[in-house]
C-alpha cells in the first residue's frame, strides 16, 4: 500500500470582513500574514507540502495546503547528560550517577548513546517521536 499526498482544503466561514482588513493581509508587500502563519504551523507539526496558499472572500477565508505529506516526519531527539567518562566506568558499566539521571529522566541505559561533541565523546539520550498520520493531526493544525 502506497501513501500519496493529498492536498487539505480548509474553508472557513465569517461575518462579514470588512474590506480594508482584507486588503492589508492580500495586498501588503511581502508574505500574507494568514499563509505565513499556515505553513508555519504545517512546518512546526513536521509536515510537508508543496505550496501553501490562502484566499478570502468578505465572508470566507479558505486556505489550501498542496501535496500535504501523508505522515509526519520522524522526530528524534538528542539529551545530552554527561561526558563518556563520567557516564561510564573503566569497565565500560554505567556509573552510578548516570543511572540516577536515568532514573530521574524515566528511561533506561539502553536508550544512551555515546556521540562525539566538539571532539569529545558525550553520552545521550536519544528518543524518537512517533510519527502520526497527517489526518489525524488535521484538527489541531487548523
Amino acid at each position: 500500500m502506497t501513501k500519496i499526498s493529498k492536498d487539505v482544503l480548509f474553508e472557513i466561514g465569517t461575518e462579514e470582513l470588512p474590506a480594508t482588513n482584507l486588503a492589508d493581509l492580500f495586498e501588503s508587500a511581502g508574505e500574507n500574514i494568514l499563509e505565513a502563519r499556515a505553513k508555519k504551523a504545517f512546518e512546526d507539526k513536521r509536515i510537508s507540502f508543496k505550496k501553501c496558499s490562502v484566499w478570502s472572500t468578505p465572508r470566507r477565508l479558505v486556505f489550501y495546503i498542496e501535496e500535504a505529506a501523508p505522515v509526519q516526519a520522524p522526530k528524534e531527539t538528542m539529551t545530552k547528560l554527561l561526558s563518556k567518562e563520567e557516564a561510564y566506568g573503566v569497565d565500560g558499566k554505567p556509573t552510578e550517577k548516570l543511572l540516577m539521571i536515568l532514573k530521574h529522566r524515566n528511561t533506561s541505559p539502553h536508550e544512551t548513546v555515546i556521540a562525539d561533541l566538539n571532539g569529545k565523546p558525550y553520552c545521550f539520550i536519544k528518543k524518537s517521536e512517533p510519527s502520526k498520520p497527517t489526518a489525524a493531526m488535521l484538527p489541531e493544525v487548523l
